[in-house]
């Protein structure tokens, strides 16, 4: 019996010794922050080459910039094209980004049954929360 305990605590600490060794390859952890959709977005990099990590978060940053100005409901862009010809009872094309997109938004707002409605711009507007 005080053997099996000794046996059971020997493995125990061995195991924590050798686990304790084991350590991950250092990388460098590179922290950015952009102010997109009206909120900060802290980005987390770590990888050890620095060219990779400028160049993804250029592509991070471009990429939530174009779409900051493209789907801001109150300035020019393209949601608000969007927006004024379905207002005049017009058509437009649609990119597939665009179709899921909008198709994406009509499925959280049913799951969320209208918790989440992308369509109360005209009342955020009133209110004047946008400001």
């Amino acid at each position: 019996m005080i053997i099996n305990k000794f046996k059971y605590y020997f493995y125990f600490f061995t195991s924590l010794v050798l686990l304790s060794a084991c350590q991950h390859e250092k990388t460098n952890n590179h922290l950015h922050q952009l102010f997109v959709f009206g909120t900060l977005v802290d980005i987390n990099i770590w990888h050890d080459d620095v060219n990779t990590i400028n160049n993804a978060i250029d592509k991070i940053s471009e990429t939530f910039n174009q779409m900051h100005q493209q789907w801001h409901a109150w300035k020019p862009g393209r949601l608000q094209k969007i927006n004024h010809a379905l207002q005049q009872g017009k058509s437009l094309m649609l990119s597939e980004d665009e179709a899921s997109f909008i198709q994406k938004t009509i499925d959280y707002s049913l799951a969320s049954k209208h918790l989440f409605n992308p369509t109360i711009g005209k009342v955020i507007n009133l209110w004047g929360f946008h400001t």
